[in-house]
């Protein structure tokens, strides 16, 4: 009941941005598009906070974060438990999740100054909402959830490919990736940023190419795919929980929860990497969020959901990783299997690492900045790590989808509570050259209460 209270506020959320946005993300492509390169082409620049990833080692950190296990095993577990109509209610939340994970970062951009050394929702509920109690609430929810989505399902994942392929043992695995996962995380942001830089790219072209042939190869079932995608995401077969035990429930249930799992929209984790780049313009640094969400679910995730439907083994009896290797192996034989082993490793490593980052901001934000509590958070999360090597793959999931939902709520609170800002800071940035020189000119009243305005620029 709850989960599903939650997914609700999400897509309630989203479709609420999206609207009081009048759906700019489609609306205006070009300048979207514009802002997007500007942004990934920016050199690193220092604050006076020492903050020098630049926007796209940002983009790159909450990458990492995202294409991970939501966007291969994620997304084979929510066509197992809701059917492929479970697809159709990602796109849906995908859409809307676009809005809100850029009003998510321009919020952040917008209250961070250079006196805060964390960014995120924690400051826009703190300084924007004046609710200090709602601001530690997130960062207790985030430090929690990445021992969940960043520590246990990730490694949970990497044992499940390399078994299934290799036959290694968990016990094994979580070793070895508990030691690489210590030398990244002892090295800091700077080290996360150059890393996950270099490695999301890498692996993202590797992936999408080979799954492109992949459903090339079975490009006559792709028309019978899309036709099951849509009849049963609104079927109304009733299964034994009568009607939130429906197939249609399910598939809403599943396609959102991994979704969200997945491109993290609405959960408040990437504004944390976005705040570190020094940006000054928050609807410019927004637009990759937008970004983000687009090559997470749009590309990534519905690539692999057509690898697997079009191979025509979902019924197999495989779950999450097993059934994503087997789907390529349908097409590739072993190297099919090896390749999204190897793929899963890498994804999910750069995720523990991704999530690590946005715990470690939490924890200064509440400790300010003591050095104890986060070398304890540390080994903590390679324990987690550890852990969810050798635990069953429910019990893993479970956990994750329960923190999710947890953290999600404040910032959810805090996006519905500042949305004028959101609007406003859009308008100014979408709006002809010739009136924005006018608002700038001009101070701009802002009629949320804390929302004073700041000096950014374009």
């Amino acid at each position: 009941m709850f989960e599903s209270v939650v997914i609700l506020l999400l897509l309630f959320t989203g479709g609420f941005l999206t609207l009081r946005t009048r759906f700019f993300s489609i609306r205006h492509p070009i300048k979207v598009a514009r802002a997007l390169v500007g942004n990934l082409l920016r050199p690193p620049q220092q604050d006076c906070t020492g903050r020098t990833i630049t926007p796209f080692q940002a983009m790159s950190t909450t990458l990492a974060g995202t294409l991970g296990v939501g966007s291969i095993s994620g997304i084979a577990t929510a066509i197992t438990l809701g059917g492929p109509g479970s697809i159709f209610w990602m796109w849906v939340s995908a859409f809307f999740g676009m809005t809100t994970k850029y009003a998510e970062i321009v919020l952040a951009v917008h209250f961070s100054s250079p006196s805060d050394r964390t960014g995120g929702p924690m400051i826009y509920l703190k300084k924007g909402l004046s609710s200090p109690f709602l601001a530690c609430f997130f960062c207790v929810c985030c430090v929690a959830a990445s021992f969940g989505i960043g520590g246990m399902v990730q490694s949970n994942a990497i044992a499940q490919a390399l078994d299934f392929s290799f036959g290694v043992p968990g016990f094994v695995t979580g070793c070895v990736f508990t030691l690489l996962a210590a030398f990244v995380i002892l090295g800091g942001i700077q080290r996360i940023a150059r890393f996950s830089e270099k490695l999301v790219p890498t692996m993202s072209l590797c992936y999408f190419v080979l799954a492109i042939i992949a459903i090339l190869r079975h490009s006559s079932q792709i028309p019978a795919v899309f036709t099951q995608i849509f009849s049963q995401a609104f079927s109304v077969r009733a299964a034994a929980g009568g009607v939130f035990g429906s197939a249609a429930f399910y598939a809403l249930r599943y396609g959102v929860s991994r979704g969200i799992f997945s491109n993290e929209a609405g959960l408040g984790s990437s504004p944390i990497a976005h705040t570190c780049t020094a940006q000054k313009s928050p609807a410019r640094e927004g637009v990759l969020g937008i970004f983000e969400v687009f090559v997470d679910t749009f590309v990534m995730c519905t690539l692999t959901a057509l690898v697997i439907l079009t191979s025509g083994i979902a019924d197999c009896g495989l779950d999450a990783s097993a059934l994503v290797g087997a789907a390529f192996g349908v097409s590739f034989g072993s190297f099919g299997e090896m390749f999204v082993s190897i793929s899963i490793v890498f994804f999910a490593f750069s995720s523990i690492l991704g999530w690590c980052f946005y715990a470690e901001q939490c924890l200064r934000h509440l400790f300010q900045n003591a050095y104890y509590p986060i070398l304890f958070y540390r080994m903590a999360l390679l324990f987690s790590v550890m852990l969810g090597a050798v635990l069953k793959l429910q019990v893993v999931w479970g956990i994750a989808d329960c923190f999710n939902m947890a953290m999600a709520i404040p910032n959810l609170i805090g996006l519905l509570g500042l949305s004028s800002l959101v609007v406003l800071e859009t308008k100014r940035y979408f709006a002809p050259q010739s009136i924005r020189k006018i608002s700038h000119s001009r101070r701009i009243r802002f009629p949320v209460k804390g929302c004073a305005p700041m000096n950014h620029g374009n």
